[in-house]
């Protein structure tokens, strides 16, 4: 009976000893794979690169023409502006022609999405301004759709991922609209087009 022990006693101990083995060759042959897998996910998360405006109105005329064309219908009678039209200029800047910046001021570099992002906005104002609009001259359909329109913007996969909380400005700013308080929207309106700095000066760095 000892012996019938000792042998299962060494039979289970070679049975830890494999498990442990195969475990360890598995966690080594899966590691590379989740290594490769968590730096593609880091790298979706990270803006790509960075440039200089001109990147930026590449990026935004693309938008408005091509990836975002079909899910971006403007209002009637509403047109697409340039980008430099929406750039804050600085009172520095001496040449009219120029990005917005003047002499010895600091130009800024724009992350990757900030083209798609200034469209996205672009559109919401456009949009809130036709709400506006609508409510004014007692124009119910022209203000379901405008309303309805903001509503599909914050589900746009481009909308959650350029803008911080479209849920959240959506239940702040057009939920009370459709209750007939219209005074977040026209604060929104009043303020004019989405603007874009130019220089470091102008965020205050």
């Amino acid at each position: 009976m000892r012996r019938v022990s000792v042998i299962l006693g060494a039979l289970g101990f070679l049975a830890v000893v494999i498990g442990v083995a195969v475990f360890l060759l598995s966690s080594h042959s899966a590691a590379p794979e989740q290594a490769a897998q968590e730096q593609e996910a880091q790298e979706q998360e990270v803006p790509s690169s960075s440039g200089p405006l001109s990147s930026v109105e590449d990026e935004y005329t693309q938008a408005i023409q091509g990836s975002l064309a079909n899910d971006l219908q403007l209002p009637d009678g509403v047109s697409w502006p340039s980008l430099s039209e929406m750039v804050v200029r600085s009172d520095f800047a001496t040449d009219p022609s120029s990005a917005g910046f003047g002499a010895g001021e600091v130009e800024l570099t724009y992350e990757a999405g900030t083209g798609v992002g200034q469209a996205l906005s672009f559109y919401a104002w456009a949009w809130e301004a036709e709400s506006v609009r609508a409510q004014r001259e007692g124009d119910s359909d022209a203000l379901r759709k405008a309303l309805d329109k903001l509503k599909e913007w914050t589900s746009l996969p481009q909308t959650t991922q350029y803008h911080a909380s479209p849920d959240g400005w959506y239940h702040a700013v057009v939920e009370p609209a459709r209750r007939g308080d219209f005074a977040a929207i026209e604060e929104e309106v009043s303020a004019g087009p989405p603007k874009l700095p130019a220089t470091a000066e102008q965020t205050g760095l």
